[in-house]
């Protein structure tokens, strides 16, 4: 097993014969074929195996997901922390509760995502240049709560907004930092 290194936040890379995979935890409300079915889109996966391949010099040719499902168990009303952490572990004991998926990468999709990782670049120049940025307007209300930067959005004058509302972080994304080379392992 690799080091994951401090760029990207991916969890674990796997020699298995001799092949490199990306290794994924995920949670899931529910492990069902939908859910299986979908988790080849995975972009951000894609993203980071395609970068990964770059800085190592090495093919990672797929991804093992382990998926651990929620559960769906509240402590009962008469029922002790002690009784409801034995429940608890009792549900996690069950196989339905796990599910291991190996997706193997076609090569085409790592030139795909290198297409859109430019092409999503080009439109922030883009709107860097011209000092306009694109909202999207479906992800004011994601997983039922207001998004944080509704406010800002929305304003006539997202200046007064900003300055009463939000604070100022300098570098909010330090996964976008170049890493010590001295602490970098893989």
């Amino acid at each position: 097993m690799y080091s994951s290194g401090r760029c990207l936040d991916m969890d674990g890379l796997v020699e298995l014969d001799g092949e490199l995979y990306l290794l994924e935890h995920k949670t899931a409300s529910d492990i069902d074929v939908a859910y299986i079915e979908k988790i080849w889109a995975d972009f951000q996966t894609m993203f980071y195996a395609t970068y990964y391949s770059q800085q190592i010099n090495r093919d990672i040719i797929g991804v093992i997901y382990n998926v651990i499902r929620k559960s769906q168990k509240r402590q009962g009303k008469n029922e002790t922390l002690e009784q409801f952490r034995n429940r608890l572990v009792e549900t996690y004991l069950t196989e339905d509760m796990y599910h291991r998926e190996t997706v193997v990468f076609d090569p085409g999709l790592k030139q795909k995502c290198l297409d859109e990782v430019a092409f999503y670049l080009s439109a922030i120049q883009h709107c860097r240049y011209y000092g306009n940025w694109y909202k999207n307007y479906g992800a004011c209300s994601h997983y039922g709560t207001q998004c944080q930067y509704f406010k800002l959005c929305a304003a006539q004058d997202p200046t007064i907004i900003a300055e009463n509302y939000y604070k100022r972080v300098d570098n909010p994304h330090r996964e976008m930092e170049e890493p010590d080379a001295s602490t970098t392992a893989y």
